[in-house]
């Protein structure tokens, strides 16, 4: 792999991390 594959890989997983993270709250609080 590039670095440039390397960074949008770690990226993307930043991102969907983020996105679990915010979800999983909004779950949390609405229960």
């Amino acid at each position: 792999m590039t670095s440039t594959e390397i960074g949008l890989l770690m990226v993307s997983v930043i991102i969907v991390f983020g996105a679990v993270s915010f979800y999983w709250d909004h779950i949390k609080q609405r229960k």
